[in-house]
């Protein structure tokens, strides 16, 4: 049955070539889950072409390039972060540059990288600064980053940054205000952290001890699962 899985994906990524994106060697590689995670990869497919496909806003006119997202599919850690750069748009995957960079350190300090957590952007299209209707447009994209949570089906939400804290929480509040805590949302699996963005942390370097003590958090709510 798994030579028939391959067969389909490599059917897939040579038809499609650079539009489908996935690691074959994940599924000749994987023994113990094979048939298990074959439904999950396939959700993710089709999740991806609806939003290739996507209308709701404007954005999608001159973006011919949505970020879908980065990482594991079957990690435990499901990471939501703000608004994509046009860096980010023509890379195809959250947090590149700067931000990126100072993001794999954040990671590399817990001893994680990007292949054990899954990350997400709470807008899949790059977008102008000024846009002033920024919040309808994150609104709009809300239901494919609940829709990607219920792939994964994560064991912890790390949320970097304030869009991603109203996203998730569909509340207004500072990171301030939630940060260095564990909720425990009702009737869901999962746990939910709250942090700052990298990209603030490049502005506001000062706030990085605060960002460390999240992420001490993060491994410990991580190593006790």
């Amino acid at each position: 049955m798994i030579n028939h899985v391959i067969d389909y994906f490599q059917y897939l990524k040579d038809t499609f070539e650079d539009n489908i994106h996935f690691d074959l060697k994940w599924l000749e590689n994987t023994t113990i889950n094979k048939e298990k995670d074959f439904p999950k990869q396939k959700e993710f497919l089709v999740l991806k072409e609806k939003i290739k496909n996507c209308h709701f806003c404007n954005l999608s006119e001159n973006n011919l390039n949505p970020i879908i997202g980065d990482g594991n599919l079957n990690a435990k850690i499901f990471i939501v972060v703000g608004i994509p750069s046009n860096n980010d748009s023509k890379a195809g995957k959250p947090l590149t540059d700067e931000a990126g960079i100072l993001f794999d350190k954040m990671l590399a300090a817990i001893g994680l990288t990007r292949n054990d957590v899954y990350i997400t952007n709470v807008l899949k299209c790059a977008t102008v600064p000024g846009d002033n209707e920024i919040s309808k447009k994150i609104a709009a994209c809300s239901n494919f980053v609940y829709q990607q949570i219920k792939i994964v089906n994560p064991n912890i939400i790390l949320c970097m940054g304030e869009e991603a804290i109203h996203t998730i929480l569909q509340r207004s509040k500072k990171v301030s205000e939630l940060r260095n805590r564990v909720l425990k949302p009702k009737h869901k699996n999962y746990k939910i952290l709250v942090t700052y963005s990298p990209e603030f942390l490049l502005k506001n370097p000062t706030f990085k001890q605060y960002a460390w003590e999240d992420l001490q958090l993060l491994q410990k709510e991580f190593m006790a699962l």
